[in-house]
């Protein structure tokens, strides 16, 4: 894909599901990063992000994922990652973030541990990591 589409819509418990589709690299990490942080309507609301269209995310990709992760936790939220691709499942896995951020086969998975309050290791993720309705949307 040549451009990085990104979409969100909020559903109620707090939670906001944005749709990432397109490769998450150097050149729209940024946009990734920009849009993660306008998309939540608070800074305590839970992210699920649908990674079902995404076959690729590097290391500037991951960072941005840190990120969120860092300023999700510090506000009493999580983050969560469902549909990975194969390849980005492997970058999870490589670099321990599964540890952390939640990695789940589908989004109604994530959906759910995100509402019930389930952490990344206490049983929510099934490990395979393979696997709407959009309010909003943009294309960078």
């Amino acid at each position: 894909m040549d451009e990085l589409q990104l979409s969100h819509r909020h559903l109620p418990g707090g939670v906001t599901v944005v749709s990432v589709a397109g490769e998450v690299d150097l050149r729209t990490a940024d946009r990734l990063h920009a849009y993660l942080q306008q998309a939540r309507r608070s800074p305590a609301e839970h992210l699920v992000l649908d990674l079902t269209d995404t076959p690729l995310l590097d290391s500037t990709g991951l960072q941005v994922l840190v990120n969120a992760h860092l300023y999700a936790t510090a506000h009493g939220a999580t983050i969560r990652v469902a549909a990975l691709a194969p390849m980005v499942r492997r970058m999870f896995a490589i670099t321990r973030l599964d540890a952390h951020i939640g990695v789940h086969p589908t989004v109604e998975d994530a959906l759910l541990a995100a509402l019930t309050g389930r952490r990344p290791g206490d049983g929510s993720d099934d490990g395979d990591g393979l696997g709407g309705n959009t309010a909003h949307g943009e294309t960078a």
